[in-house]
């Protein structure tokens, strides 16, 4: 969506892209609801000054019981601060 907005990408193109999309989420990717993940997410958010989108991933990982993959080292260190295992490969 950034890229559209900021006209770096062809109409054509982002037409493939969220169409690729739309083919990967309803075959391979399971889709998660913000909803019950947001009270964590902003207290997370809020207390270690990470993003919101960032913290939906951690409080993600800490309702599957799941290990984190992030290439982001703040996102990383606060997961791990939150007792998850955090996968950087």
């Amino acid at each position: 969506m950034t890229a559209k907005r900021r006209g770096t990408i062809k109409k054509s193109a982002f037409d493939r892209v969220i169409e690729a999309a739309l083919r990967l989420s309803s075959a391979n990717v399971k889709m998660f609801p913000q909803t019950g993940l947001m009270r964590s997410a902003v207290k997370t958010a809020v207390e270690s000054r990470l993003t919101v989108y960032d913290s939906l991933y951690i409080a993600l990982a800490q309702r599957l019981k799941s290990p984190l993959l992030s290439l982001d080292l703040e996102q990383a260190d606060v997961a791990r601060k939150a007792g998850l295992v955090v996968v950087r490969d």
